[in-house]
């Protein structure tokens, strides 16, 4: 009979196998690499966002060793604009993600744990939000704002995250539901412990 591993044993095990995972180490990698190049792309940028190759000439350049990813019709460098707006960008994404994240387990949860009127009002509004198309909700949404507000990667963020939580939420309502109905938790409330 094999010893019993103690649960604390298993987990810094599971752990360890999960850092030496080829597919967990490149993914983090890459994160690595676009979180580094977020913060210090902007100081390693040859151009400033607005910087122009020329004033008089609205052909856009081809990638070259000058420019690496070529410029726009405007003759803005691309891959200063990229370097310099990375920064933002994972901002946005990671408020994006998180806000949703937060929503989706708040109204998922607690339509599946609920029940009754609350899973149905919950679930019309993940179901109105599912029907509504994210880019006109982020277009109504940024309208609204004053106009020195609009370039603001936190407020942007979060209107992204108005859209991105309801295919969470349906999901999260799956699986409370499922839980819900399983024996241990119908034994648990025979025994009478409460709901929360």
């Amino acid at each position: 009979m094999a010893p019993a591993t103690s649960p604390r044993r298993s987990r810094s095990g599971g752990r360890a196998r999960l850092l030496r995972s080829p597919k967990v180490a490149t993914g983090s990698l890459i994160l690595l690499f676009f979180v580094l190049l977020a913060a210090f792309g902007p100081m390693a940028a040859p151009h400033s966002p607005d910087w122009r190759a020329s004033r008089l000439d609205n052909v856009p350049h081809p990638p070259s060793g000058q420019f690496w990813l070529g410029t726009d019709v405007q003759q803005h460098d691309l891959f200063s604009q990229l370097l310099a707006g990375g920064r933002d960008t994972l901002l946005i994404a990671f408020v994006a993600g998180g806000i949703a994240t937060v929503l989706s387990v708040i109204v998922g949860v607690s339509a599946g744990y609920l029940g009754g009127k609350a899973d149905e009002v919950l679930s019309i509004l993940t179901n109105i939000f599912l029907a509504l198309p994210g880019l006109l909700i982020l277009m109504v949404v940024m309208k609204m704002m004053p106009d020195g507000d609009t370039g603001n990667p936190l407020l942007i963020g979060a209107v992204i995250a108005l859209s991105a939580w309801a295919w969470g939420a349906r999901v999260l309502r799956a699986q409370t539901l499922a839980l819900r109905n399983q024996d241990y938790v119908e034994s648990a409330r025979v025994v009478g412990e409460s709901r929360v």
